[in-house]
């Protein structure tokens, strides 16, 4: 049996016991994996404890546990990020973890190494490992702006990304081969959204909120961060014209944590005393159906090129009607659907508010963006997605 090697990126642990996009989507493939037997997998995550629980139900992969000093950790961290804001050079956060990761490499042989988003990975395990290495991103982190860019972009045999917006910008690379560079589109598990009970899940999230049945309902699920627009959906949301209208902001402001980020502070203060706008805090993944079930309408106001974003997926399985920014990988995902994207820019917010009232006024259009959607949703399964996966690496160990 071939054997493979998955570098996480040191943020999130795996199993995906604390959420997480890449995370989460890499759970599916490991699961598949244990399914269908195909390849023996070691994954290198940061630990934790949980986790570790979680690992021990697998046959056929072993989890390596990297543990560093927070303290140092943060340290470097912060020195890291002044640097790169004065702009010298493109630094490499996780330094500790994934130090450590190539003492573990040093003596291992691998059919191939699957560097999960970050770039930074790929030259220092290069250096300690000779094994062909493949660098899957979900994000924006290579192209020609990045340090080495053409030395990582060499050093792979292959570059799997999830969008195609993600794979031009990787062909901004000097030198970089357009049959080197592949895309992948994302997938969930669009079962875990066809909420059966559905009207009392509706019923009983609204009483616990103090929703009134008559309410409509705007959701947004994700990170409280200035990348993810919540300051220009709450801006939004206070120019409608309504009087029974919600919205609803599931999430901390990062995925298990609920820090008080100074952005969390400028949100709450635009919020001040609306009580019309509800703040949940963290809800864990196995309950973010039930919130679908309880609202009307999704928002997904994001300020930064999203490559491919997880959140509209589940939106498109639940059949809630998506007002989406366009941006990134967004208009190949949505493309055959009723979703409506919104332009970024100086007239982002007017032109989502108007939005949002349009959707909140037709019971028409929202019937058509939902029929749309959960057709669209059929293709964006889990199980393709981890079939599509699974082709991609049997290519690679041929």
């Amino acid at each position: 049996m071939k054997k493979i090697a998955i570098i996480t990126g040191g943020l999130l642990p795996l199993p995906a016991v604390k959420g997480g996009a890449i995370e989460t989507l890499l759970q599916y493939y490991i699961d598949y994996n244990e399914e269908h037997k195909n390849f023996d997998l070691d994954v290198y995550s940061i630990f934790d404890e949980k986790a570790c629980q979680e690992a021990k139900k697998y046959k056929f992969t072993k989890f390596y546990y990297i543990t560093v000093s927070k303290i140092l950790d943060k340290i470097l961290f912060n020195f890291f990020r002044v640097i790169n804001k004065l702009g010298h050079f493109d630094p490499n956060f996780r330094y500790l973890y994934i130090k450590k990761i190539c003492k573990l490499l040093k003596n291992k042989s691998y059919d191939l190494i699957l560097i999960e988003s970050d770039n930074h990975f790929v030259l220092p395990i290069k250096k300690v490992n000779d094994s062909n290495i493949a660098l899957y991103l979900h994000n924006d982190k290579l192209n020609k702006n990045f340090r080495n860019s053409k030395k990582i972009f060499d050093a792979c045999v292959s570059i799997q990304t999830v969008s195609k917006y993600i794979k031009n910008r990787v062909l901004t690379v000097d030198g970089a081969l357009n049959s080197k560079v592949e895309f992948i589109l994302n997938g969930i598990a669009t079962e875990n959204f066809k909420i059966k009970d559905r009207e009392n899940v509706r019923r009983k999230l609204r009483l616990k909120y103090n929703i009134n049945d008559n309410d409509f309902v705007y959701l947004f699920t994700g990170r409280i961060d200035f990348e993810k627009g919540v300051l220009e959906l709450i801006k939004a949301f206070k120019k409608l014209q309504s009087k029974n209208i919600k919205l609803v902001i599931l999430g901390g402001s990062f995925y298990s944590a609920n820090r008080k980020t100074r952005y969390v502070k400028m949100v709450e203060r635009e919020i001040d005393s609306d009580c019309n706008i509800i703040i949940t805090g963290y809800i864990p993944n196995n309950d973010i159906a039930k919130y679908h079930a309880m609202a009307d309408c999704m928002i997904v106001p994001s300020q930064w090129d999203e490559p491919g974003s997880l959140v509209n997926l589940e939106s498109f399985a639940s059949g809630l009607p998506l007002i989406s920014s366009d941006c990134g990988g967004t208009s190949q995902y949505t493309k055959n659907t009723k979703a409506i994207l919104i332009q970024r820019g100086t007239r982002f917010v007017d032109d989502l508010s108007l939005a949002m009232q349009r959707v909140m006024e037709s019971e028409k259009i929202r019937e058509q963006m939902s029929d749309s959607e959960l057709k669209q949703s059929e293709y964006f399964s889990k199980k393709r997605y981890c079939n599509d996966l699974n082709n991609y690496l049997n290519r690679l160990v041929k």
